[in-house]
């Protein structure tokens, strides 16, 4: 779950996106990325990659960027 804050503009849509990485740093599925309106949202990531393979259980990173906003967690994956 995440959320778009609102800005000075009001209800401007937001350019967003939301991608999981792998501990080098590859980019594994992006889950999100297009212009969101402020509010919140809700997403599931299936733990399938970009080709839309199962990837394995282990340590991986998401990383949520929406206009000046960055930052990256820390997720485990279990099977």
């Amino acid at each position: 779950e995440y959320d778009i804050p609102y800005n000075t503009t009001g209800l401007e849509q937001i350019s967003t996106s939301l991608v999981v990485y792998d501990l080098l740093g590859r980019e594994v599925a992006r889950l999100v990325d297009e212009k969101l309106a402020p509010g919140k949202y809700s997403i599931v990531w299936n733990g399938m990659n970009k080709f839309g393979i199962r990837v394995a259980s282990g340590i991986y990173f998401y990383s949520l960027s929406t206009g000046s906003f960055s930052n990256t967690r820390k997720m485990i994956l279990l099977r």
